[in-house]
């Protein structure tokens, strides 16, 4: 739909936003330890937030001291937790480097969730080459919404649909999606039918005669 009037950026950061998740269910799927990683990864970024409210508290005027207190208990408790789910899950992380540093150093990557989900090839293909879409530089926006001249002036504005290889894109995306209904059921150890897979499978590819 976002191809077909002319938002094919949009549609691009709709595929890489889709492939995240899906590196992590596949990811799951195969190794279901990873559930560990991807729970320590989400401390982390929820202790990040907790941090950026607070600094974003302390600057205003007037100071909400009593909140204040309130973020930075909180802040400290998810820290704890943090350090020592690391200790227990990455203690080589604590070898060298001391509490701040260890949980500096900890990440899960879009990588690492791809490899363990063998997705690697969609990953370079498809995730990396997003990052220009996701991040809506110059060079996306020129590609999606206007072409500028040799003489560095912007020539035409443009917002038609985005036909160019839709087949292509449209049946990627339901790719991603009938492998996101398979490795949902498989973490969950529930086995869905065959069958069931194909008439999902029939109905997403479907979508590509919107074209026409």
């Amino acid at each position: 739909m976002l191809s077909l009037n002319g938002l094919r950026v949009q549609a691009e950061t709709q595929l890489r936003c889709a492939l995240e998740p899906l590196f992590k269910l596949g990811a799951l799927k195969n190794d279901p330890k990873f559930m560990i990683e991807y729970e320590l990864a989400e401390r982390k970024d929820q202790l990040k937030q907790g941090r950026s409210i607070l600094e974003y508290l302390k600057r205003q005027k007037p100071r909400d001291n009593a909140r204040i207190k309130s973020m930075e208990v909180e802040c400290q408790a998810k820290k704890e937790e943090l350090i020592l789910g690391l200790k227990n899950h990455r203690p080589q992380l604590f070898e060298k480097n001391d509490d701040k540093t260890a949980i500096e150093k900890f990440s899960v990557p879009a990588s690492l969730s791809a490899e363990k989900a063998g997705l690697l090839d969609w990953y370079d293909l498809l995730y990396r080459m997003g990052s220009a879409s996701i991040h809506s530089d110059a060079k996306s926006l020129e590609s999606g919404h206007f072409l500028i001249g040799d003489d560095h002036e912007v020539e035409f504005i443009k917002n038609e649909p985005e036909l160019e290889d839709l087949d292509e894109f449209v049946n990627t995306l339901c790719t991603v999606l009938l492998n996101a209904v398979e490795f949902v059921g498989a973490a969950l150890g529930e086995e869905i039918p065959s069958g069931q897979l194909d008439a999902i499978k029939e109905d997403l590819m479907k979508l590509s005669e919107l074209k026409n």
